[in-house]
């Protein structure tokens, strides 16, 4: 009889243990992006640029905020959408008045750059 490399179970099945699985956890995106120095970088300027647009929303009229959005923001320049060249040369025209106002409000001094966008700019406040 041929000697085995692995003996037969005898009575009850004989299990072999499994070999070590990561386990998954769900993880909420705001504790995902918390982990992530990337991410986290990038959350802190998506929280900036809100920040700064409600600052500007209380000086702006009603009707012009609903064509400015929030474009991206770095640590020099602030960009904001608009849907028009004439909101964009209002905009630039108040620019100065805007950056104080800003940096009154504890933001760190950037440069505006205010762009016209294809995009209806209340669809992505």
């Amino acid at each position: 009889m041929p000697l085995s490399k692995h003996p037969k179970p005898t009575g009850l099945a004989t299990y072999l243990p499994l070999p070590s699985v990561p386990v998954f956890r769900p993880v909420s995106i705001a504790d995902a992006l918390a982990r992530s120095p990337v991410m986290g970088r990038l959350m802190q300027r998506a929280n900036e640029a809100t920040d700064a647009l409600e600052i500007i929303a209380q000086v702006l009229p009603g009707h012009m905020m609903e064509r400015v959005r929030s474009g991206p923001i770095t640590d020099t320049e602030w960009h904001l959408l608009v849907d028009s060249q004439a909101v964009a040369n209002k905009l630039l025209h108040w620019a100065p008045d805007l950056k104080d106002r800003l940096v009154r409000h504890g933001q760190p001094a950037r440069e505006l750059v205010v762009k016209v966008s294809r995009q209806r700019a209340s669809g992505g406040r």
